[in-house]
């Protein structure tokens, strides 16, 4: 969760001031509206939900698309292609995709919250989480813009922190209960040595490729 929201903050570092407000708005208008399902939960119920295969399992895979968005916006834009304004429908919509992991993350904040204020009013608790939201999220995605002034720096961070979200996202979502058995067969050396002609033959068709490309072009 931690790594969500500091992707979510480099991710905002892209945008103008007033477009980190607005979604930063959303978010906290989010938070306020999720008062009411936040109040019916409870430390036991949300650690039995953690610990469901199922749940997880979908976690995972949201985890895997969010990545993957973050993954198609990075490679559009050290592929240049927002250098002329333009570009495909998808590769405009990937580019406003802040991030809906977020949203969870907050709900996930908001309950321990609750947890931690008692006798507070939960009204006042889910303000005073909105709040923050509002105030926090833009002067952290601000932090970031003044700890890496160069563009091209925080697009690069913003890919390791997409992979260190996928990577753990998968990671922490497996459970005791899934386990997998090796099964026992003995070593297909025809298909070990097919495989490996088939890779160095493509290897050494990309780097031909690649040269006769780059003489022609010269």
């Amino acid at each position: 969760m931690l790594f969500v929201a500091l992707n979510c903050a480099t991710r905002l570092s892209l945008w103008r001031w007033w477009q980190r407000f607005a979604f930063s708005a959303v978010l906290a208008a989010f938070v306020v509206w999720s008062e009411r399902y936040a109040v019916l939960q409870s430390k036991t119920q949300l650690a039995d939900l953690l610990k469901n295969v199922d749940a997880l399992q979908n976690m995972a895979v949201i985890v895997t698309i969010e990545s993957a968005v973050h993954f198609g916006f990075c490679s559009c834009w050290f592929n240049d292609a927002y250098a002329s304004g333009r570009g495909r429908w998808w590769q405009r919509m990937v580019k406003w995709y802040p991030s809906l992991l977020i949203f969870p993350v907050m709900f996930y904040v908001l309950t321990q919250t609750m947890f931690v204020a008692v006798g507070v009013d939960f009204g006042v608790t889910s303000m005073a989480v909105a709040g923050a939201t509002l105030v926090l999220l833009p002067l952290l995605a601000e932090g970031v813009k003044w700890f890496i002034p160069d563009t091209d720096g925080r697009v690069e961070l913003h890919v390791l922190l997409s992979c260190f979200v996928c990577v753990l996202g998968l990671i922490s979502t497996v459970t005791g209960k899934m386990v997998y058995r090796a099964s026992e067969a003995p070593v297909d050396w025809r298909m070990v040595g097919l495989a490996a002609g088939v890779f160095v033959v493509l290897v050494a068709a990309g780097y031909l490729f690649s040269r006769l490309k780059w003489k022609f072009k010269n």
